[in-house]
């Protein structure tokens, strides 16, 4: 929470499943075309089974989790695995912003939320990629 702060979130909420397991942060950062909002997903259980996986093969954490060798397959290892994979991440895309390489928009347009709450990706994965098709218009 602390890097989007410094790049200039506005707010940050945290978004929660029925089991009291964090989901996601929902940010907001002004932009030149004003206020805009995002939301990024962790997938705990995602991790978990990856973990798992990796376990059952006897490799303990795979290679793509970058420098975590521990083995580990328990839900709460899973959920600091997928906390420091964002943070990682989160660090590594701020890195290309401060270098004016990109602008926030574009590192987390996927992440774009709209009046709904829905984001860009939810929206285009919904209409089947459809306006990325070539020729294709909306309407």
């Amino acid at each position: 929470m602390s890097i989007l702060r410094l790049h200039g979130a506005k707010s940050i909420l945290t978004d929660y499943d029925g089991q009291g397991q964090i989901t996601g942060l929902q940010f907001l950062v002004l932009t030149p075309q004003g206020e805009l909002g995002f939301r990024l997903p962790i997938n705990t259980e995602g991790v978990y089974g990856a973990l798992l996986k990796s376990a059952g093969q006897g490799g303990g954490v795979p290679k793509t989790f970058g420098h975590y060798r521990r083995q580990a397959t328990d839900k709460e290892q899973a959920k600091r695995v997928a906390w420091r994979i964002l943070k990682d991440w989160l660090e590594a895309q701020m890195a290309i912003l401060d270098a004016e390489m990109v602008r926030m928009e574009e590192i987390f347009l996927p992440y774009m939320t709209d009046n709904n709450g829905q984001t860009m990706f939810q929206r285009l994965q919904e209409r089947g990629f459809l306006q990325l098709a070539a020729g294709e218009k909306e309407g």
